[in-house]
C-alpha cells in the first residue's frame, strides 16, 4: 500500500512537472521570437509535442503503477532525459540559425569560404555552451558550483582559452583578434542590425554596410548605461556618418527607445505594487 501511494504521488508530480515545463518553454521561445519567428515557432511546436508525449507517458504509467513499481521511476527518468536532449538539440539549432546574421560582417571581413564559415560557426556554438557544459560537468562530479565560484570561473576560462587556441590554429592570430573584438560589440550590432536597420528600411532609407559598421563602433565608443540604447554622445557622432533623413530617423528611433524604457519601468513599478501592496511587509 505504501509503495502504491508513493507511485501515485510520483506520477502526479511528473504530470505537473510536464505542464510547468511546457509553459516555461513556451514563454522562453516566444521571448526568443525576435531572433527569428519561423525558427521559434518550430521550437515552440516541438516543445509542445515533447510535453504532450511526457504527459501521455505519465498517464500510461499511472494505470500500471502497482504492477510496475520497480521500473516506474527509472522509465520516466529516461523519458525526461530524452526530452531534455531534444530541447538541447532545438537550442543548438536556434543558435546556429542566428549565427549567419550576427556574424555576416565578420565573415566578410575575414574573407572566409563556406566550409570555413561552417567550421567557425561550430566553434562559436561550442563557446556559447561552455557555461552549461562546465555546470553539467560540476554536477556530474557532485560539485556545487555556487559553493565553488572560483573553480567554476577557472574552468570556464580554461575552456574559453582552449576555444581561442582552436580558432588561432585553424584561422590564424589575426582572425582570432578580429573575432574577439567583434564579440565585444555584439550588443551594439544586435541593436543596429535587428532594430535600427529594419526601422530605417521601412522608411526607405536603409543603412549601408559601412554605415552600419561605423554606428556599431560609435556605440561601442560611447556606451550607454542601458545596453543597446543611444545616448547624446552617440547621436552627436552619428550625425557625421548619416544623411540628414537618416539622422532625423535615428533621433526618432532614440526617442522611441526612451519611451519604451519608461513604459517598462512604469510597468515594473505597477507589478511590484500589486505583488506588495502598501502596508504589506516584504518577504
Amino acid at each position: 500500500m505504501k509503495n502504491t501511494v508513493i507511485i501515485f504521488l510520483t506520477v502526479l508530480l511528473l504530470g505537473i512537472s510536464a505542464e510547468a515545463w511546457r509553459q516555461y518553454e513556451e514563454l522562453k521561445l516566444l521571448h526568443a521570437g525576435r531572433f527569428g519567428s519561423a525558427g521559434s515557432f518550430d521550437q515552440l511546436t516541438a516543445s509542445r509535442r515533447h510535453s504532450t508525449q511526457i504527459e501521455s507517458r505519465s498517464h500510461t504509467v499511472a494505470s500500471q503503477s502497482v504492477r510496475r513499481s520497480d521500473t516506474l521511476v527509472k522509465s520516466e527518468a529516461n523519458a525526461f532525459a530524452q526530452s531534455s536532449n531534444d530541447i538541447d538539440t532545438a537550442t543548438h539549432k536556434r543558435i546556429l540559425a542566428n549565427l549567419p546574421q550576427q556574424y555576416a560582417a565578420l565573415w566578410k571581413r575575414l574573407g572566409l569560404n563556406p566550409d570555413q564559415i561552417q567550421k567557425f560557426e561550430g566553434i562559436i556554438l561550442e563557446r556559447a555552451l561552455i557555461g552549461n557544459d562546465v555546470a553539467q560537468s560540476f554536477k556530474d562530479q557532485g560539485i556545487d558550483r555556487n559553493a565553488n565560484p572560483e573553480a567554476f570561473g577557472q574552468a570556464v576560462r580554461a575552456a574559453t582559452a582552449a576555444s581561442d587556441s582552436e580558432i588561432q590554429a585553424d584561422f590564424g592570430s589575426s582572425a582570432l583578434a578580429d573575432f574577439q573584438q567583434y564579440e565585444q560589440t555584439i550588443q551594439q550590432r544586435t541593436t543596429v542590425n535587428n532594430s535600427l536597420q529594419p526601422y530605417l528600411t521601412k522608411m526607405a532609407i536603409p543603412l549601408t554596410d559601412d554605415q552600419s559598421e561605423q554606428l556599431v563602433q560609435i556605440m561601442a565608443q560611447f556606451p550607454s548605461q542601458q545596453k543597446g540604447t543611444l545616448n547624446d554622445q552617440t547621436l552627436g557622432a552619428a550625425a557625421t556618418v548619416l544623411s540628414p533623413q537618416q539622422y532625423q530617423a535615428l533621433q526618432n528611433f532614440s526617442q522611441l527607445q526612451q519611451t519604451m524604457l519608461q513604459l517598462q519601468s512604469k510597468f515594473y513599478q505597477i507589478q511590484q505594487q500589486m505583488l506588495n501592496p502598501a502596508g504589506r511587509p516584504n518577504g
